[in-house]
């Protein structure tokens, strides 16, 4: 092998390796990001949950089931979705949305804020919740290609005039 050869592989791994360094850290730190809100019930520090109440999909099931619609956090502070509530819970690490508001028939309350980017299924989320009338076009639902599935998300669950 001569010389100019040897010049071309050694720029080539050098090259590859600085890009591949650059992605792994990148990649680091983007996790750690993520880890901080995977911590349910603790309040987000960093990242997308930052100041928010990370919670799980039973915490929400808890608070509509009770009416409140509110889950308790650190602090006996109350953090809740329903009218006046202050958006302050996170919700990007629960990927089953599916009939939470089943039958909530006077449910409508704004929870366009919420991050549904983990979601796997969505089904029936507002089956027969008759009511609700949300502008939810923040509400991250992009995932899963959920565009396709938001018949099944709303069945029965046509607002009432």
């Amino acid at each position: 092998m001569n010389f100019k050869n040897r010049r071309k592989i050694l720029s080539f791994i050098y090259r590859y390796s600085l890009r591949s360094f650059f992605l792994l850290i990148l990649f680091n730190v983007n996790k750690s990001l993520a880890n901080n809100c995977q911590n349910i019930g603790e309040i987000g520090t960093s990242g997308s949950c930052n100041g928010k109440l990370i919670v799980s999909r039973q915490n929400l099931l808890d608070a509509i089931s009770d009416g409140s619609y509110a889950v308790i956090g650190p602090g006996n502070v109350s953090y809740t979705f329903a009218e006046g509530g202050t958006g302050d819970i996170y919700t990007g690490n629960i990927n089953d949305f599916s009939s939470l508001f089943k039958g909530k028939k006077t449910f409508n309350q704004d929870i366009g804020y919420w991050d549904t980017s983990s979601a796997t299924n969505m089904s029936e989320m507002f089956s027969n919740a008759r009511r609700f009338n949300q502008d939810i076009s923040n509400c991250l639902l992009y995932s899963l290609g959920v565009q396709k599935h938001l018949m099944a998300i709303f069945l029965l669950g046509t607002p009432q005039k």
